[in-house]
């Protein structure tokens, strides 16, 4: 009986600790988990990014087999990734800001088994070719379940990004950026010519060809290729470039918008795989090879975007990059 006695009495005392702890605790529960993962940002992020990766890495969604779940939106701010499940209740990730290769910010909700609101927060870092992930959920949680937020999330977001390593490392290789010389035709074109600081850049681009696209409908203008970027000056995180949209024929322009041609010449080619902001390592290789051949850079470099960045992943979009060029004879002439 004694010892029945003193059980009661640790079983009592033990419920009493955790009550305590249970009420003491911080109504916001934060847990932080950080995995290297051996491949580069571009992969990493666009994994974590879209939505419809989710199912292939996250715990949650593997751990419950009734499960369904619903993307709304592409890939973009504003996106809603929802799902219901016996096991994981039902809720939804919302996307709200978003730096490519930087950072990531879904607001979460759920309405069952409990009713709560919380943050999904994801941090990205280059490293040695390989990336840093930080994954941070500050969540609400009924009083009772506090003191075990940290080993539930814990437990399912490390095994989340052990999952996201293992798919990402059986996705295929990100194609390397074959160089060529070839031959360009005159490339005539309606264009918005902007001085900007480089980090607008992305920025000015959707800007510009958002008017472009506006000047060619009212006035019944059939682009001829996909948009181009020309950029005569890259200097001190600044550049002056022109945001343009290739047409057949020459076209009176208006007021911010001019007609222009590239004129047809020799050039080194090559096209870029990932995020634009990645393609600095194949801008450098194009240098390199230019160097190499004794080539020298005779007009303005301008970037062709081969498909859009809103209907592919980030590993999946194309950019052309051109040098015109002429051989250092020529250029003597």
């Amino acid at each position: 009986m004694k010892f029945l006695k003193y059980l009661l009495i640790v079983i009592v005392g033990i419920i009493g600790i955790y009550i305590i702890a249970a009420l003491v605790s911080n109504k916001v529960s934060e847990v932080v988990i950080t995995k290297e993962i051996d491949a580069n940002i571009d992969k990493v992020f666009d994994v974590a990014n879209d939505f419809n990766h989710y199912k292939n890495w996250n715990e949650w969604s593997r751990m419950d087999t009734t499960s369904t779940f619903k993307i709304q939106g592409s890939d973009q701010i504003g996106d809603v990734y929802s799902w219901e499940g016996k096991e994981i209740g039902i809720g939804s990730l919302t996307k709200v800001a978003v730096e490519e290769n930087k950072s990531i910010h879904n607001h979460m909700v759920f309405v069952a088994p409990w009713q709560s609101e919380g943050e999904d927060l994801w941090a990205f870092e280059a490293k040695d070719g390989k990336t840093i992930v930080t994954w941070t959920t500050q969540s609400e949680a009924p009083w009772y379940m506090r003191p075990m937020m940290s080993l539930m999330l814990g437990g399912a977001m490390e095994l989340g990004l052990n999952n996201m390593a293992n798919y990402i490392a059986e996705l295929p290789e990100t194609p390397e950026t074959k160089i060529i010389v070839e031959n360009i035709n005159d490339i005539y074109y309606l264009g918005i010519r902007n001085n900007i600081a480089a980090k607008d850049l992305a920025q000015t681009l959707g800007d510009s060809y958002g008017k472009l696209s506006a000047f060619c409908t009212e006035n019944s203008i059939e682009m001829a290729g996909m948009p181009i970027a020309i950029y005569y000056t890259w200097e001190n995180d600044s550049t002056d470039m022109i945001a343009a949209f290739p047409v057949s024929e020459e076209i009176e322009g208006t007021e911010g918008i001019e007609y222009g041609v590239i004129s047809a010449s020799k050039a080194v080619t090559g096209v870029h795989y990932g995020s634009y902001e990645s393609s600095e390592m194949s801008h450098m290789s194009i240098g390199q090879y230019i160097e190499e051949n004794n080539f020298e850079i005779s007009g303005p470099v301008f970037e062709i975007y081969l498909n859009d960045p809103t209907t592919v992943s980030q590993s999946e979009i194309q950019t052309k990059i051109v040098y015109p060029i002429a051989s250092a004879d020529e250029m003597g002439e």
